[in-house]
């Protein structure tokens, strides 16, 4: 009895010193991270001489490198924000002086829905995404083919797929057009038949082009000239499984000078400068 007595003292004893008696509190200290919080792997980009046009491939999840000087893809870098679903790069715009590239990206299942705008992939890494809001989606394609009479100025409202051929012939569905730098003459992509046609603004104009590029260019889409290295044509291809183009025809004569393939339902082109960081 005496014995159980004193075990049970001595449990209860052991016990309340457990209770006053805390484990010691230990704090780490750290010092401040130095590092890069999200390292960015990817190669980077040298512009090639001449600069380099840089086209979206809504339906690939890319953008396709364009040489301006030569007409080739020499590269591609993947874009979107979501890796399950097409998120549809549309337009790009260059931010020449900060170095970055804006992609607005509209998924193809709902052509009506906001186009989201992401702040794109800055050279010569093209990185990674870091902002997006909403935008205005752009307006309907034509869809039949337009008898256009009316003449047309370059002015800032000027940059419309329907605009006038100074001898009122008839084109095919006209989508976005291309401006000589003077303002003297414009170059209108159609489809419905396809073709790439080129007519000055002066009402006696006589050196109007047009030529057919159905077996080199289906759906041509987008027309952007540069003042040194000339025509550029992008060409949507069948929009599902066949990738799309970009053709280069001489500015004077249409012949083709060269042509890249690109990735699916290519959309928009922008130009880079050589000369950009």
């Amino acid at each position: 009895m005496v014995i159980a007595r004193f075990l049970g003292c001595a449990l209860a004893a052991a016990a309340l010193a457990s209770c006053s008696d805390p484990d010691p509190l230990i704090e780490t200290r750290y010092g401040a991270y130095e590092g890069d919080a999200y390292p960015d792997r990817r190669p980077e980009i040298a512009i090639p001489d001449g600069g380099m046009g840089v086209v979206t491939d809504s339906l690939s999840e890319t953008i396709s490198l364009i040489a301006l000087e030569t007409g080739e893809r020499f590269g591609v870098r993947p874009v979107g924000r979501d890796p399950v679903t097409i998120d549809g790069p549309h337009r790009v715009v260059v931010d020449a002086a900060g170095g970055a590239l804006y992609i607005a990206t509209r998924p193809p299942p709902a052509r009506a829905a906001p186009t989201r705008c992401t702040a794109g992939a800055r050279w010569p890494a093209m990185s990674r995404s870091s902002r997006s809001t909403t935008c205005a989606s752009s307006g309907r394609r034509a869809s039949s083919p337009t008898r256009a009479t009316s003449r047309s100025r370059r002015t800032a409202g000027a940059w419309s797929s329907l605009i006038s051929i100074s001898s009122a012939r008839s084109i095919g569905a006209p989508y976005f057009s291309a401006w000589a730098p003077d303002g003297s003459a414009i170059y209108v992509p159609t489809q419905v038949p396809d073709t790439i046609a080129r007519s000055g603004m002066a009402p006696d104009d006589s050196g109007a082009v047009s030529r057919n590029i159905s077996a080199e260019c289906p759906r041509p889409h987008l027309a952007e000239l540069d003042q040194e290295h000339g025509l550029f044509i992008v060409c949507e291809g069948d929009q599902t499984v066949t990738p799309g183009k970009v053709l280069r025809p001489d500015p004077e004569t249409l012949e083709t000078r060269s042509e890249a393939e690109v990735g699916l339902f290519p959309d928009a082109l922008a130009r880079v400068g050589a000369g950009a960081r």
